[in-house]
């Protein structure tokens, strides 16, 4: 299975501002990195009170087939104990079976 992702960057920065604290790319490529599974149990660290099943969306970031990225303004303030370079991201997720098998044949060919 391979996925397309359609996403929406909610940033605090104006329209048209350079994204501050990484570039924009460089915060994708951590996003990415983040949907799939992790690699050795070092990228484990600090995630080791999350609930059991650790569930991640691809096997590995290739089968990411096509991106769309639209970045708007987010008006909510930042909460108090939070950065203000925090982001909202809203992910759209489009899977597609590229070879139907036992454990993909439920979500179609």
């Amino acid at each position: 299975m391979v996925c397309e992702l359609d996403i929406l960057f909610l940033r605090r920065e104006q329209p048209g501002a350079l994204v501050h604290d990484g570039d924009l790319d460089n915060r994708l490529k951590v996003l990415f990195d983040g949907l799939r599974m992790p690699l050795n149990n070092d990228e484990l660290e600090g995630l080791r009170d999350e609930p059991e099943p650790f569930c991640c969306l691809l096997a590995d970031d290739s089968l990411i087939t096509a991106v769309n990225v639209r970045t708007e303004q987010w008006y909510q303030p930042p909460a108090p104990d939070t950065s203000p370079s925090n982001v909202r991201l809203v992910i759209d997720v489009l899977i597609r079976v590229t070879r139907v098998t036992y454990a993909n044949i439920g979500l179609g060919g």
